[in-house]
């Protein structure tokens, strides 16, 4: 079996659908080897791969990027550990987006709208829109509500140290 992921797909909407999928195929498996239709087969022991624990630094967010690569990182680590950016001194949890178009030639990393209408982001290649975010020691919000309290965030740099 297979499904689709699409760019409004998280981590943790995919987990959830392959657990439901799992499941299912689970209990089919276990009835066809009851039914003696299926033999068991042990998992090979070559061609294993391990992964390893995600570090801080594989989850900054790499403005530089083209904006579907970036949307895709982000989304890869939501809800856990979340990919993170920097607004100055101040840490950033980005927890969805979406691609905008832009034809902003503003460096990669500016913040090009921040207002009531939302909180865009140039990157390298394309622009995303931040639907969601979190600042440290906050809750989490709306893009455009923390355009909205951050008048100053407009025209500035998101980065990564």
């Amino acid at each position: 079996q297979s499904t689709p992921i699409t760019d409004a797909d998280t981590a943790s909407t995919v987990h959830d659908r392959l657990a439901i999928m799992g499941a299912d195929a689970l209990v089919q498996t276990l009835q066809s080897i009851a039914q003696g239709t299926q033999q068991a087969t042990p998992q090979p022991k070559e061609d294993v791969s391990y992964a390893n624990k995600i570090n801080k630094s594989q989850v900054a967010i790499d403005w530089q990027r083209p904006a579907s690569e970036v949307l895709r990182h982000i989304h890869a680590f939501n809800p856990s550990p979340g990919a993170y950016t920097h607004w100055g001194d101040k840490l950033l949890k980005i927890w969805a987006v979406a691609q905008h178009h832009s034809n902003s030639t503003a460096p990669a990393g500016t913040v090009i709208k921040a207002d009531a209408q939302g909180l865009i982001v140039q990157c390298g290649i394309g622009a995303l829109q931040i639907n969601q975010l979190q600042m440290a020691g906050k809750t989490r919000t709306t893009g455009e509500g923390f355009a909205v309290g951050h008048p100053a965030l407009f025209n500035t740099q998101l980065h990564s140290l």
